[in-house]
């Protein structure tokens, strides 16, 4: 094996510092645009609730909450039962979510290695199986006996 054959030509290390540059711009591009969409869904959620004035629920909720007072929580004085639905499994998404960052629990099973494993054992005929078929074969043998003994006595028991 010759040594140029192992190391890259010049325009083979073009070709790979293009694509390490295309993936690279991908990757900026996509964090960009990752923080405007966030920022736009951030932005709408505001607009919705400032519309609809759950902010004005949010914060009697949290003000019967400093105040130890848990029967105003819930209800006319605090965050209707739909509202809180939606609030804690946002906060749980969005808790589960940088859970997972923070660990790299998503980048370890990502990189984690994959393989496809398989083997087969070796191939047992099952006892039973095997009698059933010497029992056929048995069967066989004394049909064609019989088979052959009644045409033996048809054509040689004939009267002409």
């Amino acid at each position: 094996m010759k040594l140029s054959g192992i190391i890259p030509s010049d325009e083979q290390l073009k070709l790979i510092q293009g694509v390490e540059g295309e993936l690279l711009r991908r990757k900026r591009t996509g964090r960009i645009s990752g923080i405007i969409a966030l920022a736009v869904a951030v932005l709408q959620v505001m607009l919705v609730a400032i519309e609809k004035d759950y902010i004005t629920n949010i914060g009697n909720f949290f003000n019967n909450l400093i105040h130890f007072r848990f029967d105003g929580l819930i209800g006319p004085d605090g965050i209707p039962i739909p509202q809180l639905t939606g609030m804690l499994v946002l906060a749980a998404s969005v808790g589960t979510y940088f859970l997972f960052r923070w660990t790299n629990f998503m980048l370890k099973e990502s990189e984690e290695p994959f393989r496809y494993t398989f083997w087969i054992k070796p191939f047992e005929p099952v006892k039973l199986f095997q009698v059933i078929i010497n029992q056929i074969n048995k069967i066989k043998k004394k049909i064609k006996k019989r088979f052959l003994c009644y045409i033996y006595l048809y054509f040689f028991t004939l009267e002409i």
